[in-house]
């Protein structure tokens, strides 16, 4: 045992240096950074609003915001907004804005036989109407959404209008007609 604690007594006080601060000179290594080129393939999207909404001042993540207005029916909120991917899945926003009308969250199977499909040169359009069911309230004080949603450029599109009922079902030509005027923006 006494040989062992030696020994090593021994290893430790050899392996022991005196040692300062040591410099180096070595070339600089050139080093490539992989650059991530985006070619711009797909173009931005606009759209046409009919002349009598009001542009609103943009808030959040609103790409379009007006209020659409009608002397006896009330006041509407028209919105457009994106969000990178599928933005929580169609089912999550469909009961999220269900949830916002004061209504039961549905089940996927019931999904398709709420949508209809836009039609459109290059976009997947599809439109959803929500109305709140309370059968003491008039049409003009039931709350109301339409909503048309899509993807584009791997974002998700989303163009709502929420109001009264009556108010919405002046504007539902209107609504899908902005549908139909998404177009690319002209170079």
């Amino acid at each position: 045992m006494i040989k062992c604690i030696a020994l090593l007594l021994v290893v430790f006080l050899l392996s022991c240096e005196k040692s300062g601060i040591m410099t180096y000179k070595v070339p600089k290594q050139t080093v490539t950074v992989a650059q991530l080129s985006v070619q711009g393939s797909y173009k931005m999207l606009v759209w046409s609003v009919p002349e009598a909404w009001i542009e609103q001042d943009l808030t959040s993540f609103r790409l379009s915001s007006y209020q659409v207005s009608t002397q006896s029916n009330g006041i509407g909120d028209f919105s457009v907004v994106k969000f990178p991917g599928d933005a929580g899945g169609i089912l999550a926003n469909v009961n999220r804005w269900r949830g916002q009308l004061g209504l039961s969250s549905i089940s996927v199977d019931d999904l398709a036989s709420l949508f209809v499909r836009v039609e459109h040169p290059f976009l997947s359009i599809t439109f959803l109407e929500l109305h709140r069911t309370n059968k003491m309230l008039s049409s003009d004080d039931i709350e109301s959404m339409y909503v048309g949603f899509f993807m584009y450029d791997n974002e998700s599109y989303f163009f709502k209008l929420t109001s009264s009922k009556t108010l919405l079902q002046l504007n539902r030509e209107s609504f899908i007609t902005i549908l139909k005027s998404i177009a690319y923006e002209s170079s």
